[in-house]
């Protein structure tokens, strides 16, 4: 009876988890041309998921938690883009992002402050 009682507490528990999935799709283009092979990655706490943009430039992660994540796009000769998504695991939202027009390296921006940090944390 313990048993059963534990097996039923362990399958609600994961038929919660599956119905708070969702997923996240999207797109890497620069100025209107897709950008294969552009890795996307999300992470939180404890997760770490990583994909590579097709010829389209698409991306998609499939059955991830809802909630906050950190999103990367990196691609060879662009600069790194990152913001924080929330993935809602509702109908109402639609889960899609656009990256568009990356920073090519040589046209990357650096603060002086960022600059001197990064010289001291070299010494």
């Amino acid at each position: 009876m313990l048993v059963q009682t534990i097996l039923g507490v362990m399958l609600a528990l994961n038929l919660h988890t599956l119905e708070n999935r969702t997923s996240l799709s999207g797109q890497v283009s620069e100025h209107g041309a897709p950008l294969a092979g552009a890795i996307v990655t999300i992470s939180n706490r404890g997760f770490v998921r990583s994909v590579t943009a097709d010829a389209e430039g698409r991306f998609a992660f499939e059955a991830v938690p809802a909630g906050r994540y950190d999103f990367r796009t990196s691609a060879h000769g662009y600069a790194v883009f990152e913001r924080t998504v929330i993935l809602h695991s509702d109908n109402a939202h639609r889960n899609w992002i656009d990256v568009k027009d990356l920073n090519p390296v040589d046209q990357q921006s650096i603060s002086v402050t960022d600059l001197a940090t990064r010289n001291l944390a070299r010494n």
